[in-house]
């Protein structure tokens, strides 16, 4: 954990971390997503939808549309390598990236709050860099969830851009319904078995509703099946280096 900050990092600097983490727990959450935090780990599929949707369907959509906007760094990340190289390679490259060095930075501060250590306390950070096992395996845990979720959010962001299904509409809803929720899911599932854990059905829920949200953006990021469409109901005839660009990924030989 310690290679995360400088090697003089100590106590104190630690328990800043501690202190942005209790900033950042301290933002306001819609209140399904609140029920769900309110759960324990062991809960199952169905109750983390129950607890979602405690005050009915809209309070459902409000929790999905709180889960999509916790994914929109990395979906920034590959928009903006998207706008910069037209490529959806790349971006789905950077999208994976923001996703694992999210994850690699976050879990060893989540292990420890799990191991019941408050960074923000004092006495508490100090036994946390008192304790180089502990320290090492936090580490290790960060970077096996971040490699793991990043090559698999890459590979999403992959297919994202392949039309699965011929129509924009059939394409869309397949990703956003089928595709990307399995693998939102598949991706939180590998994470914890290369950690170790049991299996947390949970959390593994929350991925694969989070990409209700999230999928529309990333299928409009990076589709070029999308963009065509776009330009052929806007009769764009100006062949513009979009235009030639989207082609290209499509692969028509021609651009």
């Amino acid at each position: 954990f310690q290679n995360l900050f400088p090697q003089t990092t100590g106590a104190a600097e630690l328990q800043k971390v501690g202190d942005i983490g209790k900033e950042i727990s301290a933002i306001p959450k819609v209140p399904g997503l609140q029920a769900v935090d309110a759960l324990p780990d062991n809960a199952g599929v169905v109750d983390t939808v129950k607890a979602m949707s405690g005050d009915g369907f809209g309070s459902f959509v409000e929790a999905i549309g709180g889960l999509g906007a916790e994914s929109l760094p990395p979906l920034l990340a590959g928009a903006t390598a998207m706008a910069a190289t037209r490529n959806p390679s790349v971006a789905a490259a950077f999208m994976g990236l923001g996703s694992g060095l999210t994850e690699r930075f976050n879990e060893p501060a989540n292990y420890f709050a799990k191991k019941g250590f408050d960074l923000s306390n004092p006495e508490d950070a100090q036994r946390v860099l008192d304790d180089p096992d502990l320290l090492k395996e936090a580490q290790e845990r960060g970077f096996t969830r971040g490699t793991i979720i990043g090559l698999i959010d890459a590979l999403s962001g992959g297919i994202a851009a392949k039309p699965l299904l011929k129509g924009v509409g059939r394409n869309l809803a397949a990703q956003t319904f089928v595709a990307q929720p399995i693998l939102g899911a598949g991706g939180e599932f590998l994470a914890q078995k290369g950690v170790g854990d049991e299996i947390n059905w949970k959390d593994i829920t929350l991925e694969a509703l989070g990409e209700l949200a999230g999928a529309p953006i990333e299928v409009a990021t990076l589709s070029p099946q999308l963009k065509q469409a776009i330009f052929d109901k806007k009769g764009t005839t100006e062949v513009t280096p979009e235009d030639v660009s989207v082609e290209a990924e499509a692969g028509n030989p021609e651009a």
